[in-house]
């Protein structure tokens, strides 16, 4: 019964700190309970890094084909965990999908050196998807997260804001 205790006060914990990281960054926060109670909790949110609106002057780009704007990811977790992908997509609102890429778990680890999301501990990824440009500017933008913890279960979170 304490264990079942202590990892709800873990869980609401880091909870709590994943709603107040994306009130701060002005992101959304998406938490992925599963479940079992030993099953790690995934919170995730999405910030931008400066104002994506240069990216995409012109309803297009304004100089290249290509539009670089740059998002802060937030991952926190009741367990130890390693990001394994994320795919970052554009919305625009007026058709299904969208433009998007994927960063698999290779260029991860040679961006960052090391992936792992330690336990209770909030981790920043800054990445800067190089999209090309369409004829719409993009109403919001999504992320797909999937770590993997210790014992090899995959957990999935998908988190999103509107864009400025």
């Amino acid at each position: 019964m304490a264990m079942r205790a202590r990892t709800s006060a873990i869980a609401s914990g880091s909870v709590a700190a994943a709603l107040a990281i994306g009130a701060c960054s002005g992101g959304g926060v998406v938490v992925s309970p599963t479940s079992t109670t030993t099953a790690a909790v995934v919170s995730a949110s999405i910030g931008l890094t400066a104002s994506p609106s240069a990216a995409f002057v012109n309803q297009g780009c304004a100089a290249t084909p290509q539009a670089a704007p740059s998002f802060d990811i937030v991952v926190l977790t009741t367990t130890t965990v390693d990001l394994e992908s994320v795919t970052i997509r554009l919305i625009n609102g007026t058709e299904l999908g969208g433009p998007m890429i994927t960063f698999p778990s290779a260029p991860l680890t040679t961006q960052f050196g090391t992936t792992r999301i330690v336990a209770g501990t909030p981790r920043t990824f800054t990445l800067s998807p190089r999209f090309v440009c369409g004829p719409d500017r993009p109403q919001s933008v999504a992320a797909d997260l999937v770590v993997v913890d210790l014992s090899g279960a995959a957990h999935r979170v998908t988190v999103s804001r509107p864009l400025p």
